[in-house]
């Protein structure tokens, strides 16, 4: 099965906004709550575990270069609540006028995600470009497989040719392999070993349900 014609049943969960742009590269315009967010595993996994509570809240925000980052959570968000590395270029009347209509949008788009994690079909993709730990790894499986009956696809780099573009199953995740990771400022620069992964996964995984829904 092309992994082109289903992209969108897979839902970017971190560390970046690489696997965003392999889905814009695919034709997936679809928002999601982390698609363009910077989100490490560990903050996934804190997500997972407080079930979302105080996500985004006013007093947690603070500023993160042309960023908003939830302190929280340690999660990045793009927002119309601006800043640079100095700090807030509004003040705080304007910050939480901004932050009421943002705080709207995320919630839609957490019971959007809510709405996907219930959907044994979306696959969840999560990556690390400095790696992630095996005991991270089993934690964030665990706290996620308890949230949802879908995949929790983790993707990672190898040095071997013959196992670009492979995924495994590990038990509680599903491993992906491919070359290299974009570079941070540079996540649109993402390796053509993404669609192969990603054709690799459909083929071994595909959706039980592909001509009933539309995955837009």
């Amino acid at each position: 099965m092309d992994a082109i014609e289903t992209i969108g049943r897979f839902e970017n969960v971190g560390i970046n906004c690489e696997f965003g742009f392999v889905q814009r590269a695919l034709g997936c315009e679809a928002g999601g709550l982390l698609r363009w967010a910077f989100c490490p595993p560990a903050s996934l996994l804190q997500l997972f575990e407080r079930d979302f509570a105080g996500l985004f809240a006013f007093e947690s925000l603070e500023p993160d270069f042309d960023m908003v980052r939830d302190g929280l959570y340690d999660i990045a968000f793009h927002t119309r609540i601006q800043s640079d590395s100095g700090g807030w270029l509004h003040d705080e009347d304007t910050r939480r006028a901004l932050h009421a209509d943002e705080a709207g949008k995320i919630a839609h788009l957490l019971g959007k995600f809510r709405a996907r994690l219930r959907d044994p079909d979306v696959v969840f993709v999560v990556k690390d470009n400095q790696g992630m730990p095996n005991d991270l790894r089993s934690r964030l499986s665990e706290a996620f497989n308890a949230h949802s009956p879908g995949q929790l696809l983790v993707v990672d780099t190898t040095s071997e040719p013959a196992l670009v573009g492979t995924v495994r199953d590990r038990g509680d995740y599903v491993e992906g392999l491919i070359d290299r990771f974009a570079p941070y400022p540079e996540s649109d620069k993402f390796s053509p070993a993404w669609l192969a992964m990603l054709a690799e996964f459909e083929r071994c995984y595909p959706s039980t349900s592909l001509a009933e829904r539309s995955y837009a």
